[in-house]
């Protein structure tokens, strides 16, 4: 399995009409399992083996199209990485997916910054709902989420 370089990082998602994916996961077989489901549908992915990798690659991917990060890394944990994403004015509307290993029970946890949560380990078809479902809707603002409270 081969890494991007930063310079391959850079292409612009809008060129080759591709949806560039960053996948920040310690786990190698985690990252090869969602980048084979990922690129069976065209999706770009990029990898990041822990917390820092994860904020560089970030930085270093302008057209990034969304953020599937784990929980529990190391260097930085998935929360973390969420928080320094956001803070970034580029990458507040950036759609951010959380993996976890722990047992989510009934209910699924609300994670600061993220839009959605799954379980590890995980069924491909559920991955890829979520993900169309993230790209075609964006990352949603806690005012999003308060105005559809609301109103609809």
């Amino acid at each position: 399995m081969t890494s991007l370089g930063s310079e391959s990082c850079q292409v612009s998602a809008l060129q080759n009409g591709k949806t560039f994916i960053l996948i920040a996961d310690d786990s190698a077989t985690i990252r090869a399992l969602l980048r084979r489901t990922l690129e069976l549908y065209s999706y770009e992915v990029i990898e990041a083996r822990d917390g820092e990798e994860a904020v560089v690659r970030v930085r270093e991917t302008p057209d990034l199209g969304m953020l599937i990060v784990d929980l529990m890394m190391p260097k930085l944990d998935g929360i973390e990485v969420i928080r320094i994403v956001r803070a970034r004015a580029s990458s507040v509307s950036l759609p951010i997916l959380v993996l976890t290993g722990e047992s989510l029970g009934e209910v699924t946890p609300v994670i600061p910054g993220a839009d959605a949560c799954m379980q590890k380990p995980f069924l491909p078809s559920v991955l890829l709902d979520i993900v169309r479902n993230l790209l075609a809707h964006g990352h949603r603002t806690s005012e999003d989420q308060l105005d559809q409270d609301t109103h609809g």
